[in-house]
C-alpha cells in the first residue's frame, strides 16, 4: 500500500522511481524490494526526500 502513495507523490513532483533510488544511493531493483518487504528505514528516507517537495 505504501507503494501506491510514494508513486503518487512521485507523480505529482514529476519525478520517477528511478530518480528516487539515485536519491538513495540504491538501485531501482533494490528499491522496489525494499518497499515489496515494508522496510521501515528505507520507507522513512524517501518520506525525508519526499517531504522537501511542494505539489502545485
Amino acid at each position: 500500500m505504501e507503494i501506491k502513495r510514494i508513486r503518487k507523490k512521485l507523480i505529482d513532483i514529476n519525478k520517477t522511481m528511478g530518480w528516487l533510488a539515485e536519491e538513495l544511493n540504491i538501485s531501482r531493483r533494490t528499491l522496489y524490494r525494499k518497499l515489496d518487504k515494508n522496510d521501515d528505514d528505507t520507507i522513512v528516507k524517501i518520506k525525508n526526500i519526499l517531504s522537501g517537495y511542494r505539489i502545485k
